[in-house]
């Protein structure tokens, strides 16, 4: 009987602290570890590398030629951009330079002298431009624990 008490009192004992991890401790976990990815979007830095396909810009697939190191930061050459995305139409663009410069969590992409392809029903539009911006703004905002 003394056993079976104090297997009884133990097993409770566990079993009250292991409710408490699934009901109170896990979600909290969850919820924080979405705000630290959360938060590490908003400060992350756009790295793209020369000549490797697959990079990723907001909804954007970038691909660039070429960089060059100044004073100024970093000048992208031979930019070529694809946003799938777009509900029935494709949009691809070019430029010959490119500059990132990001600004209170909003990551900016500075485009020169360029062309924009929009693809749709097979009707194909061309507009060139000497300076295109695309922005893109991460969330800022963070969950409150429990919510």
């Amino acid at each position: 009987n003394k056993i079976a008490r104090f297997f009884l009192a133990f097993s409770a004992l566990l079993s009250t602290a292991l409710l408490v991890v699934a009901i109170v401790m896990i979600p909290i976990a969850a919820q924080l570890n979405a705000n630290f990815i959360d938060y590490k979007k908003t400060v992350a830095k756009l790295n793209l590398k020369p000549t490797q396909f697959g990079q990723k810009f907001s909804d954007w697939m970038v691909y660039v030629g070429s960089e060059m190191q100044d004073n100024n930061g970093t000048t992208y050459k031979d930019i070529v951009m694809f946003n799938p995305y777009i509900k029935d139409s494709q949009r691809l663009i070019t430029a010959k330079n490119a500059k990132i410069t990001n600004t209170n969590q909003s990551i900016e992409l500075s485009l020169l002298d360029g062309k924009m392809y929009d693809i749709k029903d097979e009707i194909y539009h061309q507009s060139n431009f000497k300076s295109m911006k695309i922005r893109t703004a991460q969330s800022e905002e963070i969950s409150n624990i429990g919510s």
